[in-house]
């Protein structure tokens, strides 16, 4: 009697080590995955920005202008908006190329770039939610260089 439980316990384990084995190895014949990886794991964006960079640099500065018009309004939403605004055109920009910004490093440096304004400018529209005029106005300046190291760049 004894040995029988034995011998279930030990084919219960077997089957849960192979069902685990499995699992970490992947199904016989699955293949290779289709999944579209962001650039973050090494592959191509998945993302090609539409809107041409002058166009887009357009809307920064109009939305960068918003900011400061509603700030001064104290309609906080509408600065707020105007912010997320400035922050997704910063993320579309990092992949976005240009003639004047040659070179991997000159490249490398533009991304960097504009991932830190987008990531400032979230900071922004969170100061400005808190109705922290101040704070975000301080914000803003440091954006606004970071922006001019950019067009420094590009000018060179």
């Amino acid at each position: 009697m004894m040995s029988r439980n034995w011998n279930r316990y030990l084919l219960g384990s077997m089957f849960i080590l192979f069902a685990v084995v499995l699992s970490l190895a992947g199904l016989p014949g699955s293949g290779e995955s289709t999944l579209d990886f962001p650039a973050a794991y090494g592959e191509a964006p998945c993302y090609t920005p539409v809107v041409p960079m002058d166009d887009l640099m357009d809307a920064v500065d109009d939305n960068f202008e918003e900011i400061s018009d509603q700030l001064k309004a104290k309609k906080y939403s509408k600065a707020m908006k105007a912010a997320y605004y400035v922050a997704e055109f910063a993320n579309v920009l990092q992949f976005h190329t240009s003639e004047e910004v040659k070179g991997a490093a000159n490249m490398k440096k533009w991304k960097t770039i504009a991932v830190a304004i987008r990531d400032d400018m979230q900071k922004v529209a969170l100061t400005i939610k808190k109705k922290d005029v101040a704070g975000a106005k301080k914000l803003l300046g440091a954006v606004e260089k970071t922006c001019e190291t950019c067009h420094d760049m590009r000018e060179d």
